[in-house]
Parts: structure tokens; sequence; C-alpha cells
């Protein structure tokens, strides 16, 4: 799961919640926790405040698939 829905749900917000907090699409939300897109800096920085984080923790660790599997 990603570091942001895993924050976001953990929080008991839904994406409509993070949109309404922080003005970010619901969209690029939903895009960035499927692993489709990568968010720009700031919308990042957006996202984690809103969510009391570091920006660090909403990124992820790059792993490849084959570490992934070999756990």
């Amino acid at each position: 799961m990603h570091p942001l829905r895993r924050i976001r749900v953990r929080r008991g917000l839904t994406i409509k919640d993070l949109q309404e907090r922080t003005g970010v699409n619901r969209g690029t939300i939903s895009r960035a926790e499927r692993r489709e897109r990568t968010p720009l800096p700031l919308t990042l920085q957006r996202l984690a405040d809103a969510l009391g984080v570091e920006i660090e923790e909403l990124m992820e660790e790059e792993t490849s698939k084959e570490e992934k599997l070999a756990v």
C-alpha cells in the first residue's frame, strides 16, 4: 500500500476529505495512491502538511519488484 493511502486511511480521511483540506484534485491523489503518477514536490508538501507528516513519509523507497517478491 502506498504511504499516502496508508496515512490517509489511518487518519480516517477519504480522498474527498483530503482534497478539501489541500485543494489537490482527488484524481491526482487517487493516481498517486495507485502509483500511476508521482505528484509534484509542492503537491506532496501540501498533502504532507494536511496529514501532519513530513514529506519524506509520503515518498516510497525505491525497491524493485524482484526485491519485493524475494521478501
